[in-house]
């Protein structure tokens, strides 16, 4: 079990630049990708937006890479002489005639197209490398967002046992239902003294209260989606099991709405009420968990 929210950075040295990943994930529905990073890494996004989703399958993803070349670095600079020598040429009779009063800015030639030209750093030659650092700083965010989730399933197991502990209860109660219905109406027909009731007629009447009554399927089913949301809790495998979780709790969510329908037991009523209060503090803490 993962949480959604983490965060990681790392910075990497080689021998022309120092390289700097970060990255930071927050809780999302889906799986949300925004970059952030230097131009040289233009071609590269896609790469690191695909080893991102195939390791963190939910949450926002925000990641920042950033390039420093060390002033070392041999940076291969091209400057068209023939072209500033023909700009220079041209501009000769406009400073005669100024009388040599205008001066431009060494920015103006440089802006000229096709006169000054940086080759940019090709990182084409370095991906493996550059897979290596970001699954690296992708490592690193996985283990805090598993530290997380290892706290959140903490504190979801406390609510998840009391939702089990009232289903038993819930169960136990439920067992003692037909003789409490068929006592409760003896009870009415003596207080209104009705003299002549059959046996038979009683013995009807008791089994429609409790078919209308029974909650035996719907505990059934409670405990085998709670078997089921046990087993994700307690997985130890990478798989996400957020959203598994919420759908399986708001199964149990429906099968307690039916119980305290059904159900005319204040204790039974108690119970339903607090195992909705429990769910939902379990889907508060689910929000979090990939």
């Amino acid at each position: 079990m993962r949480s959604m929210t983490g965060f990681y950075e790392k910075r990497f040295t080689t021998e022309n630049y120092l390289l700097s990943i970060s990255i930071k994930t927050l809780n999302h529905r889906y799986f949300d990708w925004y970059f952030r990073g230097n131009p040289y890494f233009a071609e590269m996004e896609d790469r690191f937006r695909k080893l991102a989703q195939r390791e963190l399958k939910r949450g926002r993803v925000e990641v920042t890479v950033e390039l420093e070349f060390f002033p070392s670095f041999n940076w291969k600079i091209y400057v068209n002489e023939d072209l500033l020598n023909k700009v220079f040429n041209s501009l000769k009779p406009i400073l005669k005639k100024m009388k040599g009063r205008v001066f431009y800015p060494l920015d103006f030639f440089l802006r000229i197209p096709g006169t000054f030209n940086i080759e940019p750093y090709n990182l084409k030659k370095e991906i493996d490398f550059l897979e290596r650092c970001f699954l690296e700083v992708i490592k690193g965010v996985k283990e805090e967002r598993k530290r997380e989730g290892e706290f959140i399933r903490k504190e979801i197991l406390v609510s998840f046992e009391k939702v089990k502990t009232l289903i038993e209860k819930i169960k136990k109660i439920s067992e003692n239902q037909a003789n409490k219905i068929e006592e409760k109406l003896r009870e009415r027909i003596n207080n209104l003294k009705l003299e002549g009731v059959e046996e038979e007629r009683l013995a009807q009447e008791v089994f429609f209260y409790i078919q209308r009554m029974d909650v035996k399927e719907e505990i059934a089913r409670t405990e085998a989606h709670l078997e089921q949301i046990g087993g994700l809790i307690n997985s130890r495998s990478d798989e996400p099991v957020g959203r598994k979780i919420e759908f399986l709790l708001q199964e149990v969510h429906r099968e307690v709405n039916t119980i305290n329908s059904k159900s005319q037991d204040i204790n039974i009523i108690n119970c339903a009420v607090e195992i909705k209060s429990e769910i939902e503090k379990i889907k508060q803490q689910i929000q979090n968990i990939e």
